[in-house]
């Protein structure tokens, strides 16, 4: 699931370093939820994932993440208290299966962080069930 370029401190943080995250990110609850990125982005290769999971990335200080095309449902709190979140880059044409809460911070309210969709699908997100309490957020973007 994951390769060699990671790094396991002996308090059990894991640093990142340039790796590259492929296969399908459906796990345990909180998988990532240590992960430092020494470079703040995160790219999940689009090689088999098709869904990120409930609590997946949550609690983690990335600045910005790309959602591949391959990703067809994000579940609940997926990127929750995901604090230094600041954009969201999701490639997928149709919007993915959203979860409750996906975006949000500790008061459950959403996070500020700029969603970058593909400009032809701007209206489909930002009508989509759940990625409508994001609509204010969504924004085109030519991949």
């Amino acid at each position: 699931l994951i390769n060699d370029k990671f790094i396991v401190s002996e308090n059990g943080d894991v640093t990142m370093n340039n790796a590259k995250i492929t296969g399908e990110i459906n796990a345990t609850k909180g998988v990532f939820k240590n992960i430092k990125n020494e470079q703040d982005t995160f790219n999940i290769d689009s090689n088999g994932v098709c869904h990120i999971g409930s609590f997946e990335v949550a609690g983690n200080g990335l600045t910005s993440i790309t959602i591949p095309f391959s990703v067809v449902a994000i579940g609940d709190e997926a990127f929750w208290n995901c604090y230094s979140l600041e954009s969201v880059y999701c490639e997928a044409t149709t919007p993915p299966v959203g979860g409750s809460k996906m975006f949000c911070n500790m008061l459950d309210q959403p996070l500020s962080c700029v969603v970058y969709v593909p400009a032809a699908s701007v209206e489909a997100y930002k009508t989509a069930d759940y990625w409508s309490e994001y609509a204010d957020y969504i924004i085109g973007y030519d991949f």
